[in-house]
This record gives structure tokens, C-alpha cells and sequence, in this order.
């Protein structure tokens, strides 16, 4: 449905266990990473430890060519990997509809008019 950027953004992701998801409440558990691949429906990235599929999770992405972060509430769909690389696929549940709009903008900037014509939900471009 999105495009997808391979992009190395700074991600910092938030595990809540709680029963709490308010997210003035402090973090149970909380974890900076690289993003693999960006899109405006989810994110790839790679762990140091493993999050098991179907956990809850809130990511902060940080948009270098918009020059801001990006909040989003997810749910962990793909593991994969071991030890302590671990590569996570979270679709994004909750996210302001600006926020998304303002993401799936940014990545576009890397592709031409005539690659996003030609988007099939399967095309990836290296962010520069």
C-alpha cells in the first residue's frame, strides 16, 4: 500500500507490559535502533533483543529529511534472526493521520514520478 525506504533513520522503540499505555507513564522497557526500511504503514529494523510477535510496542522515528520525529503505536508482526541481531516488523495500529501523511511524503522524495507510478507494494529505494 506504501512505498518502502531502505532508510537508516534513528529509531527509539518502548515496550509497555503494564496494563498502562499512557505514554506520559514511564517506559518499562526501552530500546534505540536503526530502522531497515521504512514505509507509512511499518517499520524494519534490527534489535539487539529479541520482542516476540504480537507485542505492543510505541516507535519514535527521527526523519532526518524532515528534521523531526515521527510517533507511532505498533504491533510486532515478523522476527527474525539470533543471538543479538534480531531484524522486527512493526505495522503501525495507531498514528496520527498528519504524522503518516507527513511520513509517506519524506519518503517519496526519493522516488521519481515515474517509479511511484509504477508502485506495486513491492518497490524499495536506498535513501541517500
Amino acid at each position: 500500500q506504501y512505498l518502502r525506504l531502505c532508510a537508516p533513520w534513528p529509531v527509539r522503540i518502548e515496550r509497555r507490559t503494564g496494563p498502562s499505555e499512557r505514554r506520559d507513564q514511564p517506559s518499562e522497557d526501552r530500546r534505540i535502533s536503526i530502522a531497515k526500511d521504512v514505509s507509512a504503514g511499518g517499520i524494519g529494523m534490527a534489535v539487539k533483543e529479541i520482542v516476540p510477535v504480537g507485542s505492543q510496542i510505541y516507535v519514535e522515528i527521527f526523519i532526518p529529511p524532515l528534521n523531526r520525529t515521527i510517533c507511532a503505536k505498533g504491533q510486532v508482526v515478523r522476527v527474525a534472526g539470533q543471538r543479538n541481531n534480531f531484524d522486527l516488523g512493526v505495522r503501525f495500529v495507531q498514528i496520527d493521520p498528519e504524522e503518516r501523511t507527513a511520513l509517506n511524503e519524506a519518503i517519496l522524495q526519493f522516488y521519481t514520478p515515474k517509479q511511484q507510478a509504477r508502485h506495486q507494494g513491492t518497490w524499495r529505494r536506498k535513501a541517500a
